[in-house]
This record gives C-alpha cells, sequence and structure tokens, in this order.
C-alpha cells in the first residue's frame, strides 16, 4: 500500500471516529443545549447544582461549539455571564472556546482540508486567503478574531491549514477574541441582573467593534 493510499484511509477512518464522536455528544448533551437556549434560568439552575462538573460541563459545551459550530459562539458567551457572572464567565467561556480552537486546529493540520471542507465551502475558505498570503498574517489574524460577526470557527479550521504554528495561533486568536467574548459575557451578566445600564454600554461597544470590522474588509476586498 502506497503512502497516498494510506494518507486517505487515515483520514477517512479519522473522519468517521469525529463523526461518531459528535452524534454522542448530540445525544448526550442535546437536552443541555436546548435549555441553554430554550430556557437560559433552567440552564443556570441545572449548572449551579452541578457545582464544578457544571462549570466543566460548560467548558466542554463551548468547546463544542467552536469544533461543530452548531450555535453561534455569542449564545454560550451570554450564557455564561448569565449563569456565571462575569469573573467565572469570561474565565470558563476563554477556557472552553481555547479548548474548541486547538482540537479545530489541530483536526485541520492532521487531516487537511478534506476534513475543513465537510463543514464549510471551499468558496467562503478563498476568502480567507489573505490571512494565508500576507505578510502581516499575524496581525491580520489578531484583527480578524478582534471583529464581532466573523465566523470564527471558520477562521480557526482555516488557519490550521496555513504554517502557523499552534501556541502563535492559540496566543492571537484568544487575545482577538477575548475583548468582544467580555463584552457579550458582561452583556449576559446584564441581562440576568436587568442592569439596563450596562446592556446599553454594552450593545454601544459592540456596534463600534462591528463597523470598524464592515471598513476592516471593505478595505481588503478593495486591496484584492
Amino acid at each position: 500500500m502506497d503512502d497516498k493510499k494510506r494518507r486517505r484511509i487515515v483520514s477517512l477512518v479519522s473522519f468517521i471516529t469525529l463523526l461518531g464522536v459528535m452524534i454522542l455528544i448530540t445525544v448526550l448533551f442535546g437536552e443541555t443545549l436546548i435549555d441553554m437556549v430554550k430556557d437560559p434560568e433552567v440552564f443556570r439552575e441545572r449548572t449551579d447544582g452541578m457545582g464544578l462538573l457544571g462549570k466543566l460541563l460548560f467548558v466542554a459545551l463551548v468547546a463544542l461549539q467552536v469544533v461543530l459550530a452548531v450555535l453561534p459562539g455569542q449564545v454560550f458567551c451570554l450564557a455564561g455571564g448569565y449563569c456565571f457572572g462575569p469573573f467565572w464567565g469570561i474565565l470558563l467561556t476563554v477556557a472552553g472556546t481555547a479548548l474548541g480552537s486547538l482540537i479545530a486546529f489541530l483536526l485541520a493540520r492532521f487531516l487537511g482540508l478534506r476534513v475543513v471542507t465537510a463543514f464549510y465551502p471551499e468558496e467562503k475558505l478563498q476568502k480567507l486567503s489573505f490571512l494565508r498570503e500576507s505578510k502581516q498574517q499575524d496581525l491580520f489574524t489578531f484583527i480578524v478574531f478582534l471583529i464581532p460577526g466573523i465566523p470564527k470557527d471558520m477562521v480557526t479550521y482555516f488557519m490550521g491549514l496555513t504554517q502557523m504554528r499552534l501556541h502563535k495561533f492559540l496566543l492571537i486568536s484568544t487575545m482577538g477574541r477575548l475583548p468582544a467574548l467580555a463584552l457579550t459575557v458582561l452583556g449576559g451578566t446584564a441581562l440576568q441582573t436587568r442592569n439596563l445600564t450596562l446592556i446599553i454600554v454594552v450593545i454601544c461597544l459592540v456596534l463600534l467593534l462591528l463597523v470598524a470590522g464592515y471598513f476592516f474588509y471593505r478595505r481588503k476586498k478593495s486591496n484584492s
């Protein structure tokens, strides 16, 4: 058996295993995910009652969201603030996001484009080609993760296809995600405490980041 055929078999087996893990996790945690979206108060009571295990479950769900992109990441950030408050909400969401980013990056790095295109169309991935080709790859990657609204999970998989080192990617992506992530967690806390002033401040700051993202993408499009 030649190396090319062996790599194809390894990729196929790995992908089937990944699908199996997805199905298992969906069966185990599907009800919890539904509770989080349908009734945050029920989800909050459930995680509070589980203590440390509840926090670990939340980290696992956030990581799962990054790998599978089953729900928008903002939902989990809001849930983190709603259930755990600002400190634990930010800490647990960052931990889960970093763990999920690690897994997604390594899946793309070792299994290649075929696995990534199982989640995202190749045409969409092509729009991120400037992150591979730019001499300012680190800066542009940081900016992309900084701006709300950009599909960060897709970018995470894409970066696994580039030559960027894992430790550098985790540092850049975590620092880039942190401002919007923290703002959204604070938004979840404000919803739970019904703090109208904080809600307005969070919305205004997120809108500012969105406007910055719009002009950044317009500039990249005009230069491409």
